[in-house]
């Protein structure tokens, strides 16, 4: 109770604004940057510095925050007492975090270091969790590449497979009250009817979440699994339009078939790989295929 007091009396000092800005920054999990926080905010680094002269958050010699567990909760109760700017907070908390994952995967600075996104991975969970609550499906569906594989070069394989099954878990529970999704619905009735959610967006999620699942069961040898899943991801991609995804999914589909000594067939995807790559404009996406396709011919 005595820490609590303490608290309470440091944030009685603080001017509104330094407040506000404290009761932001429960918004973060793990350690964040200065950079974050005043993106998310948008309040200057003057402002974070103050919180950290008067030891409400902790700046560590590689100039990372952090927030002690009891003040994170505290400050979380005083966002909640605004809900505006809560939702607002968590939303561009969101934003942000999902928008570093797709950096790290499409930007040629990144070198796809891992090092580089380890040390926000909590804050992207929290990310991805929010986006899902609130039916952020088209923003989720559009990072699902860099997700999974972000997730395969860390070998993080085991917790993130278990991750995607709770989210797939969920949205099965979402649409068994929902009605079917259909041509006969509406598109501009149907947010009407079910607030937030788009059925082109949800579309979009389920393929993601089946496209993710197709990728982990494959990378963690549950190959008795891989096939079926293979087969709902290409329907769904293609029937739907979700190119970006065919790409990874035909080299995948490739090496399934290489595994299998089909190699007529691996070579077959390897192309179709290579070919939607390039129409869109995927670089990361058709190089590991193109590779593969040598390897392939010199087995063959």
């Amino acid at each position: 109770r005595s820490i609590h007091n303490t608290i309470d009396y440091t944030w009685q000092m603080l001017s509104p604004e330094l407040a506000t800005l404290m009761a932001q920054c429960s918004s973060f999990r793990g350690i964040f940057t200065c950079q974050a926080v005043t993106a998310i905010t948008g309040q200057s680094i003057q402002k974070v510095n103050q919180l950290t002269q008067r030891s409400m958050l902790y700046m560590d010699t590689q100039r990372n925050l952090h927030i002690h567990g009891m003040m994170q909760q505290f400050a979380a109760q005083k966002l909640q007492e605004n809900a505006a700017i809560a939702q607002a907070t968590k939303q561009k908390h969101s934003e942000y975090f999902i928008g570093l994952l797709s950096t790290w995967w499409e930007n040629s600075e990144s070198q796809h270091i891992v090092a580089k996104l380890l040390p926000h991975l909590d804050n992207i969970y929290a990310a991805w969790d929010w986006a899902f609550n609130h039916q952020a499906f088209g923003l989720l569906s559009r990072t699902i590449i860099p997700f999974t594989q972000f997730h395969i070069y860390a070998g993080l394989l085991w917790d993130v497979q278990l991750l995607i099954q709770s989210y797939h878990q969920k949205l099965e529970e979402q649409r068994a009250i929902l009605p079917e999704i259909s041509p006969e619905i509406s598109p501009e009735i149907f947010p009407e009817i079910f607030p937030g959610i788009f059925p082109e967006e949800y579309q979009q999620m389920q393929t993601a979440l089946t496209y993710a699942r197709t990728i982990f069961h494959y990378q963690l040898g549950n190959y008795e699994q891989v096939p079926e899943l293979m087969h709902a991801a290409q329907t769904q991609v293609h029937q739907h339009g979700y190119l970006h995804l065919a790409a990874n999914l035909e080299h995948y589909l490739a090496n399934f078939n290489r595994l299998a000594l089909r190699f007529t067939e691996a070579q077959q995807h390897f192309e179709q790989a290579i070919r939607y790559a390039k129409e869109q404009k995927q670089p990361y996406s058709w190089i590991p295929p193109l590779i593969s396709l040598a390897l392939n011919a010199n087995q063959h």
